[in-house]
Order: C-alpha cells, then structure tokens, then sequence
C-alpha cells in the first residue's frame, strides 16, 4: 500500500512544484520590473533636480539683475535731487546777488 501511495501523490506534487516555480518566475518578471520601475523614477528624479537648479538660477539671475537696476535708479534719483538742491540754492542766491549789485550800483 506504501508503494501504491507514492504514484498516487506524484502528479500532486509535480502540479504543486509547477504552481510554485510559476509563482517564483512571475516573482522574478516582478523584481525585475519593479527595478526598471525605480531606475526611470531615479532618472526623472534627476532630471527635475536638474530642473530645479535651473529653474532656481534663472530667478537668481533675474533678481540680480532687478537689485542692480534699482541701485542705479536710486543712484541716479540722489543725484538728481543733489543736482535741484544745488539748482534751488543757485537760484536763491543770485536774487541777493542781484539785489547786492543793485544797491552797489545806486
């Protein structure tokens, strides 16, 4: 009876040992794509960093460029406020030059 057991169990277990390999090769197909999954990720991960720092040097150089222009309009409204300040003094200067000379003359 032992020995008959034996055949009877075989195509059982040759079914079972065929489902777990089946199991194990969709297993291996999964890792694999699961890999090639994280690699474009990594990749595109990559490149949006790379993005970024474009992105982000973009703006600095813009920023740069804005603080620059607003210095020199700075600059430039003092100096034309010193040049009116120098202007409005000139001006009332020389009423009472004029006046000095006038009275000089008479």
């Amino acid at each position: 009876m032992a020995s008959e057991a034996v055949p009877r169990r075989a195509p059982h277990l040759a079914a079972m040992f065929q489902k777990a390999y089946a199991q194990a090769v969709m297993i291996q197909g999964l890792d694999e794509q699961i890999a090639a999954l994280l690699e474009q990720r990594d990749k595109l991960e990559s490149e949006i960093v790379e993005i970024q720092g474009s992105i982000n040097g973009q703006f600095e150089q813009m920023v740069s460029v804005a603080k620059k222009a607003r210095m020199r309009l700075r600059a430039q409204v003092v100096n034309a406020e010193q040049q009116v300040s120098q202007v409005g003094h000139m001006k009332l200067a020389t009423p009472e030059l004029a006046k000095g000379n006038a009275r000089a003359a008479s």
